[in-house]
């Protein structure tokens, strides 16, 4: 179904609004970070809009859901609290990263490939929080040609250990 590479990622210094709750209902979230940093001249030509996802939706309900909506921070960046906005750095990790092809609301039948497919049949398991870049923009962009980059952090079955701690559900 997708093209996926194992790809050794950098760690990435983020600024980060927290949501609690269904991940299709992270776009105000989204709004919030992307206002501040855009107030602050923080978009350049490297910057980087992602979503981090924590948690494992068929285990964990609805409500309870935990993801950060985040663009790439300046180096010594530790948080904006009277913005509500925090400080979030992932790990340098092996991910198992493919592009998805299509609208947001159709990635977890490519987040479903990726776990019940891919990953088992290479002898790998999720090692913690899956990101996505997205890498191009919903306000100007039909949701059938939007693309994003989803990684899933790996860890070999047989290893007993992961790099990261697994999704809490």
């Amino acid at each position: 179904m997708l093209d996926v590479e194992l790809k050794d990622c950098p760690a990435l210094h983020l600024a980060a609004v927290r949501h609690v709750g269904p991940y299709m209902e992270l776009g105000p979230c989204f709004r919030k970070v992307c206002a501040w940093a855009g107030m602050r001249g923080l978009f350049g030509p490297h910057t980087q809009i992602l979503g981090v996802y924590h948690d494992n939706p068929r285990l964990c309900p609805a409500d309870a859901l935990r993801a950060d909506a985040c663009v790439t921070a300046p180096p010594g960046f530790q948080g904006d609290p009277g913005a509500g906005i925090t400080a979030l750095d992932l790990p340098a990790a092996r991910y198992a990263v493919a592009t998805h092809k299509g609208p947001y609301d159709r990635l977890g039948e490519s987040y479903t490939w990726l776990f019940d497919t891919w990953l088992p049949r290479h002898n790998l398991t999720p090692a913690g929080p899956c990101y996505e870049i997205y890498l191009n923009n919903p306000l100007n962009t039909k949701p059938e040609d939007l693309r994003t980059a989803t990684h899933v952090p790996t860890g070999r079955e047989d290893s007993g250990s992961f790099s990261s701690p697994r999704p809490r559900c």
